[in-house]
């Protein structure tokens, strides 16, 4: 009886102090989880910069595909449509662009601005 009741007594007292502890995030540390980790408003709510990324070898990809295309006008406005999108989807009037795409040019001003932010936080190291 004597070793459950210490059982429960060590139970109840760890859980006491884990209770009183709370351990907050550090600013800095939140800034570069949006680079990395979460957005808030990039597709999928991804890190700012795997959308950069994305967006890149999207560009990348369709502008090697108007280039093997050659001077073929048709197939060409296609691809680079999607180039454009891709830098900036802003730059193309109509529809609703940004559900599909984030634009490399926003990722990358994001990924400076969430990295100045963390650098200058007053938790920063």
């Amino acid at each position: 009886m004597k070793i459950v009741y210490a059982f429960v007594l060590l139970v109840f007292s760890n859980l006491l102090l884990c209770g009183c502890v709370e351990t907050r995030p550090l600013i800095s540390h939140a800034h570069l989880g949006h680079v990395m980790t979460a957005w808030h408003d990039t597709p999928h709510q991804r890190g700012l910069l795997a959308v950069a990324r994305d967006e890149a070898d999207t560009a990348l990809s369709e502008a090697k595909r108007v280039w093997m295309q050659g001077a073929n006008p048709d197939s060409a406005g296609k691809h680079v449509k999607k180039v454009i999108l891709a830098l900036n989807p802003e730059l193309l009037p109509g529809g609703n662009w940004r559900k599909q795409h984030y634009g490399i040019i926003r990722a990358l001003e994001g990924t400076l601005d969430h990295l100045e932010y963390a650098a200058n936080s007053e938790d920063a190291s």
